[in-house]
């Protein structure tokens, strides 16, 4: 048989895992395991006979000394507690404490079995999801089934006004919209069955008597609570109504545009022709019908292999044409083809197309107009034949013709006078006149050139000089007149030379043999015939000229008709002359009925027909109107049917002879006027939400200048006006600008960008800011973006973790630093390459008895009184902390004899003890012991020697002879010794 197992209560004691102690009813602890020690973070020899309520937090020493004396005075079995100790190394720790009691021999409690269970990471877990749970910055309630919220957060409260409490009271249905209530139980019934809440909306009454709207996320706990958090989207919703009334609105004026589309379809002059997405034929106007033919009944539905209206030799033409509209390749075009009706007849149509996509790119519909051309095709095909005519008359007339502008740049010139000079045409054109005119004949010419520009004379005739391309002198007879357009302004020169070199020769013989006289009649008969010859080419230019002009008028004429502008002439009595088809479409007369008649009776509305009494010729011949010529005016205008639209006019003054003329073109610009409109108040809505905004928004060019700037943006520079064109740099400072240029760079380049920024206030006061940069992709030039810029003011964080910090490092009841201070100051000072240093722990003695007989004020006055003396025995670079309970600590630093500075301060602190206590009525005798750890040589850390100074003080304390401080020396590797 195996031999029996050796074993004691006492070995499983010491050697359990886990921590286990025995704690007298006193709070002294008697016995603790290796297991305890080590969640305490103590040596046994510091814990037995030591108080566990000094060691540990004084809410919870007070909580716990009310189990113990419930243990006592009414028998408490056992109780469960959780405390916080700190422990040597600076941290803290979270420890469960189970507690069973000991009785004696007389079944009376002993003492107290105590189990120790380390719950820190469990604490810390609560304080984080309760820390979230608290900072979030959307409202989270927990409620329960029966319908009753238990718990809600910070911003609950700020949003509706109602806390926890107020909740408890009430069913959270009461605090529902009563229009919003049965869809809310509903979905509290869906949540039940275990359907979760992606997002659903309803409203909540708030403390002041409003409704917030809200938007829900839930979802069934384990626990069979509804854990729920929610957004507060009142503004959201708000807006959502009014997009919900504005897209109304606009599909209202949508469905009353398709009806005026469809009576101006009806009555245009043109043939309205619509195609859906599969070019099938949707829309066929009655003017369609009139100018091809077949019925809207009969076309309808036809795919473009049924089109019986496309001649077949343009057929691959207008396939072309349709794929390229299809294709979005080009979206709108204008072309010219042949068309057949329904009787066979051919006719010219040009037709305007118009493809619409939708967002995807696919193709929604594509519209055509269409108008007979027939009659212009007709009149180009007779304007090529004579403009051919023209050419071949211009090319071979016997004399040279050069056409020059009223610049001296020459246009074309003919093959005659090509072959007079021996140059190619092209080289005149480049080269200009006056390369081959001879310079004494140049200044003579200009001089006739501007009489005929300033209408002194019509045409002059000279005989010039000539330079051949072989250097040979030329002479020529000059004929130069000036071709005008239809408002007299001058448009080009034409020049007629005719070779006069036998002429000349003839007359130098003639001068040579003046007494011949029928050499003299012969030379004469010789220049009248030359005249003549000169004349007849005179008059056929003269007579080419006219016909020119005269198919100048027709092509301006089918110009003006067929303009998209309405175009109105009106002679000196104010009468209308002329009226073009877009005037009819615009202002819905027809030319018979303006023509002749006051144009004001048509157009100008009723309300200002008493300022227009007196026809603007007629002011204008008063000389009161030439305010209005050659301006670009925005006007309204009356249509025939009554109702006012705003047109843009420009009118122009044409004088015929002794005549006055007024022409004007009109353009319809209610759609534009309407558009600016809908723009001035968008921008007046965004700037409304923008100053309203909580926060500093602006935007910024890629030229760095604001483009735009809240008034909190402004009112933080400052500035009272706006900044917008300003620069970056004139509004923050070069200061400032310096300190954000790379993240103004950053942004600029694509990326985001932030920054923080201090402002001093004119008190003194500092404002913190925290800026972020985020770059606007539709706003680019030269290669750098535009950005946003959004800022927020964190001053009051600011401060609030300045607080937060101070009151983490610092003990409230001393006012020295904590144990966190003195951790943080150690990492910092002790570092390797230090000066040396030294580490003072002090302990008071019988600081507990103090506590036990006169209670823990006086304690406390006692400890704020030892801080006070302590502070004075230190020098002003020296740090002292109180670590818990009466443990203090002293961190001395500096060159020279430490040991020396250190037993100084040590009898200071010990004379400093020697004068009692004065606590109200109460003079108190004290003492200390003191404990010093002393750096010998670089590379001590400060666990080292705080744990060598306290194992001093304990030496020191239990020698209770003088002096009562003990000094050891500590270096990088060895121990503490004595």
């Amino acid at each position: 048989m195996p031999a029996p197992v050796s074993w004691s209560f006492e070995d499983a004691f010491h050697h359990a895992t886990g921590g286990l102690a025995l704690v007298g009813l006193d709070g002294r602890w008697l016995e603790a395991n290796d297991a305890a020690c080590d969640l305490l973070g103590r040596t046994r020899g510091h814990l037995v006979g030591r108080s566990l309520f000094g060691a540990c937090e004084l809410e919870d020493a007070l909580a716990l000394m009310r189990r113990i004396a419930a243990v006592v005075d009414h028998g408490l079995q056992a109780f469960a507690q959780e405390l916080r100790l700190p422990r040597l190394d600076g941290s803290q720790s979270w420890l469960r404490l189970s507690c069973s009691t000991i009785p004696d021999a007389d079944g009376a409690p002993a003492y107290l079995a105590v189990s120790l269970v380390d719950v820190t990471a469990q604490r810390e877990a609560c304080a984080e999801r309760d820390a979230f749970y608290d900072l979030c910055p959307d409202p989270l309630v927990i409620a329960t089934q029966d319908g009753f919220i238990v718990r809600a957060n910070a911003a609950w409260e700020a949003a509706l006004g109602w806390s926890t409490a107020d909740m408890r009271a009430t069913p959270f249905l009461d605090f529902v919209h009563p229009d919003d209530r049965e869809r809310t139980a509903a979905e509290v019934a869906r949540i039940r069955a275990g359907e979760g809440t992606p997002r659903f909306r309803n409203r909540y009454r708030t403390r002041s008597g409003g409704h917030r709207w809200l938007e829900w996320q839930t979802r069934l706990g384990e626990d069979g609570r509804i854990y729920a958090i929610s957004r507060d989207v009142t503004e959201q919703q708000q807006a959502m109504l009014i997009f919900d009334a504005e897209m109304q609105r606009r599909r209202q004026r949508l469905d009353e545009a398709e009806q005026r589309l469809g009576v101006h379809v009806n009555n245009t002059p043109l043939a309205v022709v619509e195609f859906d997405e599969r070019l099938r034929v949707r829309r066929w106007s009655p003017r369609a019908e009139a100018l091809f033919g077949w019925s809207e009944e009969e076309v309808i539905g036809d795919r473009p292999d049924q089109w019986r209206f496309i001649h077949e030799d343009d057929a691959d033409a207008v396939a072309t044409a349709m794929l390229s509209l299809v294709t979005g390749e080009a979206p709108s075009q204008v072309m010219r083809n042949r068309n057949y009706t329904r009787d066979g007849a051919v006719v010219h149509c040009e037709w305007f197309h118009s493809a619409v996509f939708d967002d995807d790119g696919a193709l929604l519909s594509l519209l055509a107009f269409a108008q007979d051309i027939s009659a212009r095709v007709h009149a180009e095909a007779e304007a090529a034949e004579r403009e051919a005519l023209f050419r071949a008359t211009f090319e071979q007339a016997p004399v040279g013709i050069v056409h020059v502008d009223v610049d001296g740049r020459l246009l074309r010139v003919n093959q005659t006078f090509c072959d007079f000079v021996g140059h190619p045409a092209e080289w005149l054109v480049e080269m200009g006149i006056r390369a081959v005119s001879h310079a004494e004949d140049v200044d003579a010419e200009l001089g006739l050139l501007r009489q005929v520009l300033d209408g002194r004379i019509d045409r002059y005739e000279m005989r010039k000089r000539y330079v051949h391309r072989d250097g040979r002198l030329l002479w020529g007879q000059l004929t130069v007149s000036l071709r005008r357009d239809d408002d007299g302004q001058p448009l080009h020169f034409i020049a007629v030379v005719e070779d006069i070199a036998a002429t000349v020769q003839a007359e130098t013989a003639l001068r040579r043999a003046h007494d011949e006289l029928e050499q003299r009649v012969a030379e004469r008969t010789r220049e009248l015939e030359s005249a003549n010859r000169t004349l007849a080419v005179e008059v056929e230019q003269r007579r080419e000229a006219e016909g020119a002009l005269r198919e100048s008028e027709v092509r301006m004429r089918a110009i003006l008709e067929n303009s998209h502008d309405a175009f109105i002439a009106m002679d000196e009595a104010g009468c209308v002359v002329e009226w073009n088809r877009s005037a009819e479409a615009i202002f819905g007369w027809r030319r018979a009925e303006v023509v002749g008649r006051p144009l004001n009776a048509f157009i100008v509305p009723d309300r200002f027909q008493s300022l227009h009494g007196e026809s603007m010729a007629a002011r204008y011949l008063a000389g009161g109107g030439s305010r209005v010529l050659d301006q670009r005016l925005e006007l309204p205008a009356r249509h025939r049917n009554g109702h006012e639209f705003p047109v843009e006019v420009t009118v122009n003054l044409v004088r015929l002879g002794g005549r006055h003329l007024f022409t004007a073109f009109l353009h319809d610009i209610s759609e534009r006027v309407a558009a600016e409109r809908q723009l001035r108040e968008s921008e007046a809505r965004l700037r409304t939400i923008t100053d309203n905004v909580p926060a500093m928004i602006a935007h910024v060019g890629p030229d760095l200048r604001f483009r735009f700037a809240n008034s909190a943006y402004c009112e933080w520079f400052d500035r009272s006006d706006d900044i917008a064109g300003l620069h970056v740099r004139d509004v923050i400072g070069e200061e400032g600008y310096a300190r954000a240029l790379p993240q103004i760079e950053r942004a600029q380049s694509g990326q985001r960008g932030a920054l923080d920024r201090m402002r001093l206030q004119p008190d003194g006061s500092e404002r913190h800011s925290h800026v972020v940069l985020i770059p606007d992709a539709t706003s680019l030039a030269d290669g750098a973006f535009g950005f946003f810029v959004a800022a927020h003011d964190v001053t009051t964080h600011k401060h609030i973790a300045q607080v937060m910090e101070q009151r983490a490092l610092r003990d409230e009841l001393t006012g020295l630093p904590n144990r966190a201070a003195w951790m943080q100051a150690m990492e910092e000072r002790i570092v390797e390459g230090a000066p040396d240093a030294a580490v003072m722990f002090l302990d008071l003695d019988d600081f507990k008895q103090v506590n036990d007989a006169h209670g823990h004020e006086v304690g406390d006055a006692v400890l704020r009184e030892f801080a006070v003396r302590l502070r004075r025995c230190v020098r002003g670079t020296d740090f002292v902390a109180r670590l818990a309970g009466d443990e203090f600590v002293v961190l001395l630093q500096g060159a020279g004899d430490m040991a020396a500075v250190a037993t100084r301060v040590a009898q200071s602190i010990t004379a400093a003890m020697d004068a009692p206590f004065e606590i109200g009525a109460l003079r108190l005798p004290m003492a200390g012991s003191i404990g010093v750890a002393l750096q010998e040589g670089s590379g001590c850390d400060g666990q080292h020697l705080l744990r060598a100074a306290d194992t001093a003080m304990y030496a020191a304390k239990r020698d209770r002879a003088a002096p009562r401080y003990r000094l050891v020396g500590v270096d990088a590797v060895a121990a503490p010794a004595a």
